[in-house]
């Protein structure tokens, strides 16, 4: 599987930074502590190179740091909201992501069950079919989707409306105002019966597009943030891998240690 590296830095951090070489002190905020992480990166890497005989240019390794625009925090998040969220992503990357089947909700495996009756009954995976007799093969699983997409859309509306819930929240954290709130608050709730009225099954199309301005600005960093379980506050730094795997395993432990970074594994 294709993974990526995030590590996170705090700002907070960064406001005394002292050189490997002297104690001379760089006081530094906006894009000076930005410009700061990339040399403090560079001499890691520099270092890391001589001691293992490579040679990595600084693009080759990290992309060009971020800074946050917006802060989360996904237990701070009201209760009510949090619970109704961990009843659909009961292993949620916030929790650190592990999966079992018997994380599932009862409902979701009823639903999981009553999926596979309609599989068998159908038999789309019949041996052949597509060759033997295309009409039908299509027929089948045009059918077979039919049935699932309605089985699961009821499902799918409230799981769609918990990650709304949580994504309101978010704009909450960012002190958007009461009516820039409310107006995603009466979008949100168009979206799930939108969601019910298509039969979209279980899973959303959402996206920034659906929201106005800087509430479509905010979702979409929200979405990155929820997709991936990851807790910041506006003004961290986000330092990506440039690629997949591209920063030599031996340098983690020093970037987290020295930059105080929080690492989250984009697999």
């Amino acid at each position: 599987m294709k993974s990526k590296d995030l590590l996170i830095i705090s700002t907070h951090s960064f406001v005394d930074l002292i050189t490997n070489s002297s104690t001379e002190l760089f006081v530094c905020d906006g894009k000076k502590t930005t410009d700061a992480i990339v040399e403090m990166l560079k001499t890691m890497l520099k270092h890391h190179d001589e001691l293992t005989k490579q040679s990595h240019t600084f693009e080759q390794v990290f992309k060009t740091p971020e800074v946050a625009k917006f802060t989360f925090h996904y237990h701070n998040v009201t209760k009510p909201v949090i619970k109704d969220y961990d009843y659909y992503h009961r292993y949620n990357a916030f929790d650190g992501g592990s999966y079992s089947y018997s994380d599932i909700n009862p409902e979701e495996r009823g639903l999981e069950d009553a999926e596979r009756r309609v599989e068998k009954t159908l038999n789309v995976y019949e041996p052949g079919l597509d060759e033997k007799n295309n009409k039908e093969y299509k027929r089948r699983w045009e059918l077979y989707r039919k049935q699932t997409r309605e089985l699961w859309t009821k499902y799918g509306s409230r799981k769609l409306k918990s990650v709304l819930n949580l994504f309101l929240d978010f704009l909450r954290q960012n002190d958007f105002s009461i009516e820039k709130i409310e107006k995603a608050h009466k979008i949100c709730e168009s979206l799930v019966k939108k969601h019910v009225k298509t039969e979209r099954g279980q899973y959303s199309d959402v996206g920034p597009s659906d929201f106005p301005g800087d509430i479509g600005e905010a979702f979409e960093n929200f979405h990155s943030l929820e997709s991936w379980g990851i807790n910041t506050k506006k003004g961290d730094i986000f330092v990506y891998s440039a690629d997949d795997n591209s920063i030599p395993y031996e340098l983690m432990d020093s970037i987290t240690s020295y930059l105080n970074a929080q690492r989250y594994h984009l697999g």
